[in-house]
């Protein structure tokens, strides 16, 4: 996982980065429900913030400005899932504070629970001195979500059947990543259940090296798309909107959902033009929510 992360005797810190589908198709859906994705995940320099540190009892705090989805769930969020199931392999682990700084839009498609998870399982598993195989790793992952394993590596990758089945993707080209988001939550379950027609087949070319951002761009709208998309529109016609706008900026070279929404992303050369793109859009529509970013590094 490529996140930056910096440690200390007392405390360690890791940067989540937000996950993108570059394209996600959905070509077959298995007897337990789970349906069979093929997607080409990137990760971005913008992202969530999680914190450990020794306390003296166990603590999870949530700060940022999506802080309040999280923090008002009834249910245990993914950092606390992967604090619950690693204590199992450490029984005599010492309390620990962890703090996210939830930067991520959650519902929104850029895989914020996923990152978070993957995160904790990195800090975790090295302030307790656990040696897990590859074999736990995955299935510790796939047991918090579909996108723990990705993001876990944290690396550009092929993913497919339910998440488990990872391939590594060359460097992508350099340039920027605009992501926009009209904070509306899109429940990743409702889109999938909103899917009709037929499977995809699956991508018959081979992902190529590509130049630069505006050829890996054209090559995406000719072989690939987000199967997702048009029930998300559907569903949430705000998704169509972002999508238009996106692609009405500037140099914009592909505008895109993520995931199953409602985070769209557009792709541009240089991160000048996204940031000049993110500030035109932003007069646009100032209530939506933006970043302009780039790759992890």
């Amino acid at each position: 996982m490529r996140e930056s992360a910096v440690m200390t005797n007392r405390s360690s810190q890791m940067v989540a980065g937000a996950k993108l589908n570059l394209f996600l198709h959905v070509i077959g859906k298995r007897e337990d429900g789970y349906h069979l994705l093929e997607s080409a995940v990137a990760f971005t320099d913008f992202g969530d913030v999680l914190a450990v540190q020794d306390a003296q009892q166990n603590e999870c705090l949530i700060t940022g400005e999506w802080s309040i989805a999280l923090s008002s769930a009834d249910a245990p969020n993914s950092i606390e899932k992967v604090a619950e199931i690693l204590r199992v392999f450490a029984p005599d682990a010492p309390a620990v504070r962890m703090t996210l700084e939830k930067n991520i839009p959650v519902s929104a498609g850029l895989g914020g629970g996923s990152v978070d998870a993957a995160a904790a399982m990195h800090l975790l598993s090295a302030r307790w001195g656990l040696q897990l195989s590859p074999m736990a790793v995955e299935k510790i992952a796939l047991q918090i979500g579909a996108d723990v394993p990705v993001a876990y590596a944290g690396t550009p990758a092929m993913m497919k059947g339910i998440g488990e089945q990872l391939n590594p993707l060359p460097t992508l080209p350099s340039g920027g990543v605009l992501l926009v988001n009209p904070r509306v939550e899109v429940p990743t379950a409702c889109v999938f259940r909103a899917l009709s027609g037929t499977w995809s087949a699956p991508l018959e070319v081979a992902w190529p090296m590509f130049r630069d951002m505006r050829e890996m761009a054209a090559w995406l709208k000719d072989h690939t798309r987000n199967d997702m998309e048009a029930a998300a529109c559907e569903l949430f016609p705000v998704v169509r909107d972002v999508l238009a706008n996106l692609a009405a900026l500037p140099n914009a070279s592909l505008a895109r959902m993520s995931g199953s929404g409602g985070t769209c992303f557009a792709l541009f050369d240089t991160i000048e033009s996204a940031q000049s793109a993110q500030q035109l859009l932003h007069a646009q529509q100032p209530s939506w929510w933006s970043v302009a970013t780039h790759w992890k590094e």
